[in-house]
């Protein structure tokens, strides 16, 4: 367990610093400034049914092996360009292909990030718009019409927010095959992810800022360590029906860690990676049977549509999360914990549809939902059985904080 965790936490915390091995230089040349930014730009190749497709990539971070050596490269696209269910997505660099995995994407801000093993590329370092005003010089680099890395030159003509996602507008020109690629500015600095271009105008050209890349990665990464915690807990909250682990695998979970805030401001995938690493460090494990990692699994599991394994992410405003200390009746040495989080609008605990009276709340839990459990709503009593042992376990319920119930 251990080792997994330390594998994974060296790919959170390793990675950002191999990023920053490129160092902002002046490039006042075209040239110079191509050759500097031309190998960590990539030609993707997708096929889907009959259909096959080409745009761009840009190698944004390397993977390590657990010897510390770099063993393969992340790379970013725009989720239009990796569409459909059954899309194969290859790498096409020097001469062969590298078949890669999507490891999430976004629509809404049409970005995507892939996982290539085995390819070794220089990465550039996701910097955004911060340096960006209007006339600022800044280049394309990309496969227009399958015209491999090639070059264009134009301005900023536009900084523009749609829908809480900042675009960069350009002249810098673009074409079918262009999207995914890199647009960087005149230090060659990663600046946006070239993305469409509106043909009714001219050189009315669009690029994603950046710096949504280095939070996307983030936020990957942590999720991936909660899906290992997960997976090798010997108690999980709620049910283990498959619909469970498929939406904790899901990007709703990445969208979750990427969109969210804790009480005190931090974002959702920074607090958790900090309390994981801190866990490791005092050897007080966050992860094993730990309240707060109980919780923090109860709070995403209610996010879940009830019924469904939909990706999309739903307010938590309304969510009570009670945490039940479970004791076995006979002797009282067997205890856990059970995270409860109970959205009150939707009447569902964890996700799953409940039975909410008055007095009490009843619903299934346990290894195919095969138990059930009552929580008094005055006295916060709690217990736990099915037909053959009604009374299993009994506990009592703790407010995790001060919401009403």
């Amino acid at each position: 367990m251990r080792k997994v965790l330390s594998l994974l936490l060296l790919t959170v915390f390793l990675t950002p610093i191999a990023a920053q091995s490129q160092q902002a230089v002046s490039l006042a040349e075209p040239a110079k400034l191509f050759r500097s930014v031309a190998p960590s730009v990539v030609t993707i190749v997708v096929e889907a049914k009959s259909e096959r497709r080409q745009g761009s990539g840009v190698a944004v971070g390397s993977s390590y092996d657990d010897k510390h050596i770099v063993s393969g490269t992340w790379i970013v696209t725009n989720a239009h360009v990796v569409a459909g269910n059954r899309a194969e997505v290859k790498i096409a660099e020097s001469g062969r292909t590298w078949p890669a995995k999507i490891e999430y994407r976004d629509a809404p801000t049409d970005l995507a990030i892939l996982h290539v093993q085995g390819l070794i590329l220089p990465v550039l370092k996701p910097y955004g718009t911060k340096s960006l005003e209007i006339g600022s010089r800044v280049f394309a680099v990309g496969t227009p019409l399958s015209l491999d890395r090639s070059l264009s030159e134009g301005l900023v003509s536009g900084i523009r927010q749609d829908r809480g996602i900042t675009l960069v507008q350009t002249t810098a020109a673009i074409s079918r095959g262009s999207s995914g690629g890199a647009l960087i500015d005149d230090q060659a600095r990663l600046v946006g992810v070239t993305t469409f271009k509106i043909s009714e105008g001219e050189s009315l050209n669009f690029a994603v800022d950046a710096s949504r890349i280095a939070d996307i990665r983030a936020a990957l990464e942590a999720a991936r360590l909660f899906q290992a915690v997960y997976l090798r807990r010997a108690v999980r909250v709620g049910s283990e029906e498959d619909r469970d682990v498929l939406y904790i695998e899901s990007d709703a979970l990445t969208k979750w860690m990427l969109e969210t805030r804790r009480p005190d401001g931090s974002p959702t995938y920074s607090w958790f990676s900090s309390r994981i690493l801190a866990s490791m460090e005092t050897k007080n494990p966050f992860w094993g049977g730990n309240p707060e990692f109980e919780a923090f699994q109860a709070e995403f599991l209610a996010t879940r549509p009830s019924g469904s394994t939909a990706q999309g992410v739903v307010d938590t405003a309304g969510v009570v999360r009670l945490t039940c200390k479970m004791n076995a009746t006979r002797d009282g040495t067997f205890q856990f914990d059970l995270a409860v989080a109970f959205d009150i609008a939707k009447g569902t605990v964890n996700g799953l549809p409940a039975n909410v009276t008055s007095d009490e709340i009843i619903f299934r839990t346990g290894k195919d939902a095969s138990f059930t459990a009552f929580i008094n709503r005055f006295s916060l009593q709690s217990r736990i059985g099915n037909e053959e042992r009604p009374n299993l376990l009994s506990g009592t319920c703790v407010k995790n904080d001060e919401r009403k119930f």
